[in-house]
Order: C-alpha cells, then structure tokens, then sequence
C-alpha cells in the first residue's frame, strides 16, 4: 500500500520534470531557429541574397549556440561573401 502511494507522488512528479526538460530543448531548438534566420537576414543586407542562400545549408547543421554567435562575429569581420562561406565551411558545427 505504501509502494502505490509513493507512486501516486513520484509518478506526476516524475512527468513535471519531463515536461519541464522537453519545453527546454523545444525552446532552444527554437531559438537557434531564430539565430540562424537572423543571421541569413544579416548577410542578406550585407552580401546578397545568393550568398545567404549559400550560407543557409551551411548553418543548418550547426546546432550550438556559441558557434552561431562566431557566426555572427564573421560577418562583421568578412569583407566578402566568399570570405565569409569559406570560414563558416571551414569551422563546421563546433563539436
């Protein structure tokens, strides 16, 4: 009887903290979403559409924040597309 009514507690419990960790990794795959079309926005106004196009498959696959903000330092930095592509190709995701 005991074992049934610390089921009872833990289970919900249990299911709070699931959600609570799904909501986290929905809300950063969220926001490395936003990142990456922000920067695609970026080099659009900086270079060209046909170069954040080419940039775009390139940040799909990085999936770390810390990466995405290096990103963003470069196309600061880069005074070319080219420059630019060749940086981001070089670096990959990070890991």
């Amino acid at each position: 009887m005991m074992a049934l009514a610390r089921m009872g507690i833990e289970y919900p419990r249990r299911l709070r903290a699931e959600g609570r960790a799904e909501g986290r990794a929905e809300g950063r795959a969220e926001s490395l979403v936003q990142q990456r079309a922000l920067l695609i926005r970026v080099v659009t106004r900086k270079f060209d559409a046909e170069s954040a196009e080419s940039l775009e498959p390139l940040l799909a696959a990085v999936d770390d924040a810390a990466r995405l903000a290096e990103v963003a330092d470069w196309i600061i930095d880069c005074d070319t597309a080219g420059d630019l592509l060749a940086r981001v190709s070089q670096a990959g995701n990070g890991r």
